[in-house]
């Protein structure tokens, strides 16, 4: 072989090599935006089915024009009256305040006293209520999307109200309670993480019980209130299994809870527990377990919406008489 025939040879064998190199640059450029496309075509419709109404609105009124809508009637129903849902109210003031009403007449019939020992409740309205419970400072009013409430709006009555409407309340356990720092548990090593979605966590808020170590004197004469709380929403399941702190799962007592109500128990004249979730909890050991002789009374509440809370009060001082029941599914 020549010298030329040499390194045409050479030429030619390189050139694979070269396109070799090329095409894996290419399929690392390629591979990456193709995956990324293939996710957003997934994805997109999903998220513009879910949020269509908001898409729509934003979209209607920035962009596309709000457009307007032409109403094509079959032969024969011209004169159909197909107005099924007459607007009632001429503002969002009066809109509200109907359905605060109707709230509270919900939650006046619908609440559901599960333990009253020994005649506690009612409670005379001279009685002084000594509030626990991270739930008292941060209580479950609703759920999310369609259940949630604007705690913003100056209509909502907070537990703090409402006991005060009815009551007189222990200035130094408010304090306290008020003032006490929400903490969150973590989940345990080796069990199914704590989600975010929706603006929710299934996590368990709490307040340290010792926050009320040094003031049992202060609990003289009061009866407690204690308030445990759970949320849930849509989009989100709650924790089936263990918090680092040994708490079996969402619907289940913590031992803050636990140490709460003992403290309550061992320091004020008696114990009422609210409990504000609306998803069944595990509540046996209030009733015949080891925190049975610790709780007088329990009332069931669920999320109670705008102003539900004082319907709460307005039954433990006797103005209202519960009615409730749980249904034959609650276990």
């Amino acid at each position: 072989m020549d010298e030329k025939e040499e390194v045409k040879t050479q030429s030619t064998t390189q050139k694979p090599k070269k396109l070799r190199m090329r095409g894996g640059k290419f399929a690392g450029i390629v591979l990456p935006l193709s995956t990324l496309a293939i996710a957003l075509a997934i994805a997109l419709p999903v998220l513009g089915d879910r949020f269509h109404v908001s898409i729509d609105t934003a979209m209607g009124k920035t962009i596309l024009g709000q457009g307007q809508l032409h109403v094509v009637k079959a032969e024969g129903s011209e004169d159909w009256d197909t107005e099924y849902n007459t607007s009632k109210y001429s503002n969002t003031t009066d809109s509200r305040a109907a359905g605060a009403s109707t709230t509270e007449k919900l939650c006046d019939d619908g609440f559901v006293l599960l333990k009253n020992s020994n005649k506690t409740l009612p409670l005379a309205t001279t009685t002084t209520i000594a509030p626990f419970g991270a739930g008292y400072q941060s209580p479950v009013y609703g759920g999310s999307g369609s259940g949630n409430v604007n705690t913003s709006d100056d209509y909502i009555v907070t537990p703090k109200e409402a006991l005060s409407n009815d009551f007189a309340l222990n200035t130094a356990i408010d304090g306290l309670t008020s003032g006490a720092t929400i903490e969150q548990l973590t989940a345990a090593e080796g069990t199914t993480a704590i989600s975010d979605s929706f603006g929710g966590r299934n996590t368990i808020y709490y307040i340290n019980s010792s926050v009320y170590s040094g003031h049992e004197r202060a609990c003289s004469g009061s009866t407690a209130v204690v308030m445990i709380s759970r949320g849930g929403q849509e989009g989100q399941d709650l924790k089936s299994d263990a918090y680092s702190d040994g708490t079996k799962h969402q619907l289940a007592l913590s031992d803050y809870e636990r140490n709460t109500i003992k403290f309550a128990h061992n320091n004020c004249e008696k114990v009422v527990v609210i409990i504000n979730s609306s998803n069944v909890m595990e509540l046996g050991e209030l009733e015949d377990g080891d925190l049975k002789d610790s709780v007088d009374a329990i009332l069931w509440v669920g999320g109670p919406g705008s102003t539900g809370f004082q319907s709460m009060a307005d039954i433990l001082c006797g103005k209202i008489n519960p009615s409730g029941r749980t249904s034959n599914i609650y276990p």
